[in-house]
């Protein structure tokens, strides 16, 4: 069975233009926007930048069941992957170093524009170590870092300013750590903690980020190593992470279920778009008044 019939009998929306199928990104989420190249055997987002080969799909979409015979190719990559770290086993990041060309956003007019079209500060960023690269890969970028538990630079976003129709939105440093690592302030005091998927949203609120719809068990150590056990948390996802389908219950049910394991959580079903799209003060509003209620999900009125 191919793959065009495994996500039929799935019921896996997709859409098909020539060699390519696409469907919603399995990273961020954005509806028809990772392109799988039925030649090559492997995707990649228009949005987020982040690629998939045919494996990590059957994994994601469960096909392996599918499958009543699987080729020798798929078995000897099995027999590989058991010889793979999992996920909840300890992952060692190795620490990278920031593009020579970049500087810090504070030194450009036009971060400083950008962010405050995001509804944020210099003085705000500053704490966070954002950086922009006027020319080389990076070229039009604001950086940001993504550090380990000792705060260690593992990883970067660069997240462009002055779109292009050429242009992807993010870039991501090669091996980037999504599944191991939450952007935000390891040392912060905020509580309850704010959960979001950007890293905007997480500045402005003072809260953490997840990269995207998917709370990994690498990501929920971090948490646990990062702030109090006492802690509440809140989490504020994108209005779309509510949605789900018949094989795959909503991403922010499933965040909710793994959060509520260790602490007392909340979260808010925004009614539509994501956190942007809402004043701070509203959010904040929400986010005490949902602590009031005895439901875990608050839907703001």
């Amino acid at each position: 069975m191919n793959l065009k019939d495994a996500l039929k009998k799935k019921n896996i929306p997709f859409q098909v233009s020539g060699s390519h199928i696409y469907f919603s990104c399995i990273f961020c989420g954005k509806e028809n926007k990772m392109y799988f190249n039925l030649k090559k055997l492997i995707g990649d987002c228009k949005v987020c930048g982040s690629t998939v080969t045919l494996k990590e799909l059957y994994s994601h979409f469960n096909l392996r069941s599918i499958h009543k015979k699987p080729s020798l190719e798929e078995l000897k990559t099995q027999m590989t992957s058991l010889n793979q770290p999992k996920e909840n086993q300890p992952v060692t990041l190795e620490k990278i170093s920031w593009p020579e060309e970049s500087r810090p956003v504070q030194n450009f007019a036009a971060c400083e524009a950008y962010l405050r079209s995001r509804g944020l500060g210099i003085e705000e960023v500053i704490p966070h170590q954002l950086r922009y690269a006027p020319h080389g890969f990076w070229a039009g970028r604001i950086l940001v870092p993504a550090f380990s538990h000792d705060r260690k630079l593992v990883g970067i976003q660069g997240r462009v300013i002055i779109k292009s129709s050429k242009d992807i939105p993010y870039k991501f440093s090669k091996g980037f750590p999504r599944s191991q690592v939450l952007f935000g302030l390891a040392n912060s005091q905020e509580d309850p903690v704010i959960l979001t998927e950007g890293v905007f949203p997480a500045i402005q609120l003072g809260g953490m980020a997840t990269y995207g719809k998917n709370l990994t068990n690498g990501q929920m150590e971090y948490l646990l190593n990062t702030i109090n056990p006492s802690s509440k948390v809140c989490l504020l996802w994108d209005h779309d992470s509510w949605i789900g389908n018949k094989n795959q219950k909503p991403s922010s049910f499933k965040a909710l279920e793994k959060l509520s394991k260790h602490f007392e959580v909340r979260a808010i079903m925004l009614p539509k778009g994501q956190p942007d799209d809402y004043s701070k003060n509203d959010i904040i509003k929400w986010v005490k008044k949902s602590f009031t209620k005895a439901s875990k999900i608050y839907i703001p009125e």
